[in-house]
């Protein structure tokens, strides 16, 4: 049998949404006896054209900062004696969401919504993306 992981997909640029959603992974995690993985996604190709621009320096820089973030958020956590991985990857934080879901073989996603704005509204929200097509269950927290 194999063992059983759910995925905690946090954004490391809002702490205090991050922890909320990563400690209700844990409990999850602990109810279901399953393997946490805290997943962030940094969404470079939000520099547009500028990406092609980035140094390796500059990516290092961002992939270190964003490790310590996470280092951060792991000390913040009562996590017991659940087994707990983290991950960051850059990309299409939706995409990298289901595709990591799909090659974990989790059975679920714990991930935090904001309140729409007109924006997001209209063209659709990460939160929004992930439910309409992961294949499994999904707990959204409200941030």
């Amino acid at each position: 049998m194999s063992e059983r992981k759910i995925l905690a997909a946090i954004d490391l640029g809002h702490p205090e949404a991050a922890v909320k959603i990563a400690q209700e992974g844990i409990d999850q995690a602990r109810l279901k006896n399953a393997e946490l993985n805290i997943l962030c996604v940094l969404p470079l190709q939000t520099f547009g054209n500028l990406q092609h621009y980035l140094s390796s320096t500059v990516i290092a820089d961002i992939n270190k900062i964003a490790q310590e973030q996470m280092r951060a958020l792991i000390d913040e956590l009562d996590m017991g004696d659940v087994k707990v991985k983290t991950h960051i990857k850059h990309g299409s934080v939706y995409q990298k969401v289901l595709k990591s879901c799909e090659s974990w073989g989790c059975e679920m996603i714990v991930l935090g919504a904001r309140h729409p704005s007109t924006f997001s509204h209209s063209l659709g929200s990460n939160a929004v993306q992930i439910s309409r097509y992961a294949d499994v269950h999904i707990l959204m927290l409200r941030v």
